[in-house]
């Protein structure tokens, strides 16, 4: 008898293809030992200092152990495995403790002094002392991607019901600004900073930002991160295939608006993926992706598209879609958490979904739990 929780509409089971794995190559990456270097050669007593290093060697049937730490890099896979029990594979020693940021550490600030930070609705009389500052971004960080030079809005903007929503977010630049681990909320212009607490500004060449903390609290008394990477986990290549990530944090990522959907962790096109036990938080987008990122790409007769597994995760606060896969069949999809999706407001563009997928055929839903959708759907197939 077919248990009742793998049955497909159709009265058939869900075919599961997951095998379990003989590793025959281990490497070790651990950014805290004193003896890290990406000039080691992986082992557990030379361990490498970044991800990266691993993924650049890593072939099918190597597990690469992830040992605690932040790990500010976004992580590409050269390669991809073979088959079920060929994978590559990127675990935490420690689940939760192993953090990939799409972010780094701003230090520098000055008073913002050249700006108006009042709007002229505001009366002079009204107008209290305000502490805003200014952070000048480092053009070493941003080469190839400057989120705050771009828009959220891509290239697809068939959908966007332009007569019946508010296209503020849509226009709104990509990169975010946290304080200690909290995002502040952008404004169009520097005049709005007078006005609210916790918000932030971008000048229009992207290089230079001004922001005000609750409170009105000096930034040199906290953690400032400022986002600098689309993704955190995404092969540049399309199409590799049978890799496996296990109990990392990915956060910060800051891609465009969808369509394409690119997400913090990305299979970026590849098929049979597992990705389990992991954390995915404030992206500014897309939380995970796992299908063929758009329908402007070509679909080839001999591409597959999907046969993923997304199991026990957390995706928290995705601005617009949590786990998106467009053409994805044969998915399975469940334990998982999605909560916060939709705070970017970005309902008509048709994307906004705590899970969104597109012709999701002979596909497994689960025991997923849905909190705090904002003006988007739970679920939509």
């Amino acid at each position: 008898m077919i248990n009742s929780t793998e049955r497909l509409p159709d009265g058939s089971s869900f075919e599961f293809w997951e095998k379990e794995n003989h590793w025959v190559r281990e490497l070790y990456v651990d950014a805290l030992s004193p003896e890290a270097s990406d000039d080691n050669d992986g082992s557990r007593e030379a361990p490498f200092r970044t991800i990266q290093a691993a993924a650049d060697i890593a072939t099918p049937g190597t597990l690469v152990h992830i040992c605690p730490g932040i790990y500010r890099e976004c992580v590409r896979p050269a390669m991809g495995g073979t088959d079920p029990e060929h994978m590559i594979a990127y675990e935490a020693t420690e689940p939760g403790k192993v953090i990939i940021k799409a972010s780094e550490v701003a230090k520098d600030f000055e008073k913002t002094t050249d700006w108006q930070l009042f709007g002229h609705q505001v009366p002079m009389a009204e107008r209290k002392d305000v502490s805003v500052w200014c952070h000048r971004l480092d053009p070493d960080l941003f080469r190839g991607y400057n989120p705050f030079c771009a828009v959220n809005i891509i290239h697809d903007r068939l959908f966007i019901e332009f007569d019946k929503t508010d296209m503020t977010p849509y226009l709104n630049r990509r990169g975010m600004i946290f304080c200690d681990g909290k995002p502040l909320k952008q404004v169009p212009l520097s005049n709005d900073l007078g006005s609210e607490e916790g918000t932030y500004w971008v000048e229009s060449n992207g290089m230079t930002v001004h922001f005000r903390l609750p409170g009105d609290e000096d930034p040199a008394d906290h953690l400032i991160e400022i986002s600098c990477r689309e993704q955190c986990f995404a092969p540049e290549k399309p199409f590799l295939s049978y890799i496996k990530v296990k109990g990392l944090t990915c956060s910060h990522a800051t891609m465009g608006a969808p369509i394409p959907q690119r997400g913090s962790i990305s299979a970026n096109r590849g098929h049979h993926w597992v990705i389990e036990d992991c954390t995915v938080d404030w992206s500014n987008a897309t939380g995970i992706d796992i299908g063929n990122e758009c329908w402007h790409h070509n679909h080839y007769p001999d591409q597959i598209i999907g046969y993923s597994v997304i199991r026990r995760c957390k995706v928290l606060d995705a601005g617009v879609c949590g786990i998106a896969g467009p053409f994805a069949t044969h998915i399975l999809i469940e334990d998982n958490l999605i909560e916060g999706t939709g705070w970017q407001k970005m309902e008509l563009s048709w994307e906004a979904a705590g899970l969104k997928f597109h012709n999701t055929v002979d596909s497994l839903f689960r025991r997923n739990v849905f909190r705090r959708t904002y003006r988007a759907d739970h679920l939509w197939l």
